[in-house]
């Protein structure tokens, strides 16, 4: 019998083949993309703005938001003091050497989401790292990297609450988008988790403004709303969509709290990883200004119902189709409803694949079954 088993599960020649060729196609895409980064000379970009320029002001004793006395890119920041004010010894460093530093925390922040969740499949890994959710927003530093990892730690120790809060609290704290995970915390009754959140991100987040000055909270309210001005019509989820179609940015910034708003009351009465999925999608999707990356908030749940290799993970492939090099032209409403698309299939998938795990979803390309080893 045991024997029978193993010839069942054995690869065949084909299906070897297949994912041999899928697996190089997959790295030659990842490969292109890197290749158009770098000509466009974006490796790192996001960190030099958001993270870099800012900890060299600091580091020096400037205020990285309009200050006169400071060059113009050290002057502006769209990422909060709490953001960089950490990472202030990055701004010692030469911009080699802290671009270097910065992409291999990226990186192993990328992998090591994976392995707090339990996952050790090395072809999970690989599509992981390799789509443009995680390949792209690791390449140029952008912090959302640090945001899911914190946000894999709160899941993992979900009910040891000092660590939860800490982890939501550095979320928080590195991009406000992370917020409304509180509301999964109240849902499912984490409450002492909840109220350090709820006390400790304000209290860091000001900490950090006072370690270089109130003075700047105006000027900084400025860069923002001129950062959403410019850039919330790129986003790829229901706000950018709707600033494609042309709506007014109140009515794009309202449909995006509704949508939001739903959500989080579908979290309210779902279980705990249906209420966490849901809340991280309400996450995104309220968000003004959010990128592909925000997307790899999902993964979480996706590892959580899948730590074992499992077709599911094909799921995050539908990044490829979209954003490596595709014929959708990019801030687009093709490119958008995409998005939105694979962002409600894989939340649809696994909130069936949760309760279902020897249920089949043929019409994907064959069963799903999640693991809980």
């Amino acid at each position: 019998m045991a024997l029978s088993a193993v010839a069942r599960t054995r690869p065949t020649w084909p299906r070897v083949v297949l994912i041999v060729l899928g697996g190089w196609v997959l790295l030659a895409l990842a490969l292109t993309e890197v290749a158009g980064i770098v000509g466009d000379h974006g490796i790192g970009s996001d960190f030099v703005a958001g993270v870099f320029h800012p900890a060299q002001a600091v580091a020096h004793g400037f205020v990285p938001y309009g200050d006169p006395r400071v060059p113009g890119p050290l002057a502006e920041s769209v990422y909060p003091p709490s953001a960089f004010v950490p990472f202030a010894w990055l701004g010692l460093l030469g911009h080699i050497g802290a671009v270097t530093v910065w992409l291999l925390l990226m990186a192993a922040a990328a992998a090591a989401t994976l392995w707090v969740l339990g996952v050790r499949d090395v072809r999970c890994y690989a599509v992981w790292l390799l789509t443009p959710m995680m390949l792209s927003t690791v390449a140029i530093g952008n912090a959302t990297t640090l945001v899911i990892l914190l946000v894999a730690v709160l899941w993992r120790w979900r009910d040891t609450p000092w660590i939860a809060a800490a982890a939501l609290i550095a979320a928080i704290a590195t991009k406000l988008f992370a917020a409304p995970l509180i509301v999964w915390l109240i849902a499912t009754k984490r409450y002492r988790a909840a109220g350090l959140t709820a006390v400790g991100a304000p209290v860091l987040i000001l900490g950090a403004w006072a370690a270089i000055g109130f003075s700047a909270i105006g000027r900084y309210g400025s860069i923002l709303s001129a950062n959403d001005h410019i850039f919330s019509r790129s986003g790829p989820y229901l706000q950018g969509l709707l600033l494609q179609l042309h709506q007014s940015s109140s009515v794009a910034l309202g449909a995006g709290i509704a949508a939001a708003a739903l959500l989080l009351a579908g979290a309210w009465r779902a279980d705990d990883l249906g209420g966490f999925t849901l809340a991280a999608c309400a996450a995104i999707i309220l968000s003004p200004v959010a990128w592909i990356g925000y997307a790899g908030l999902l993964v979480v749940p996706l590892a959580v119902v899948w730590p074992k290799w499992s077709r599911a993970w094909w799921l995050l492939l539908g990044s490829c189709i979209s954003w490596y090099y595709s014929p959708l032209t990019f801030t687009s409403p093709a490119l958008s409803v995409c998005t939105l698309g694979l962002v409600a299939l894989i939340v649809a998938i696994v909130l069936r694949g949760q309760h279902h795990a020897p249920r089949t979803l043929a019409w994907i390309g064959g069963p799903f079954r999640p693991s809980r080893a």
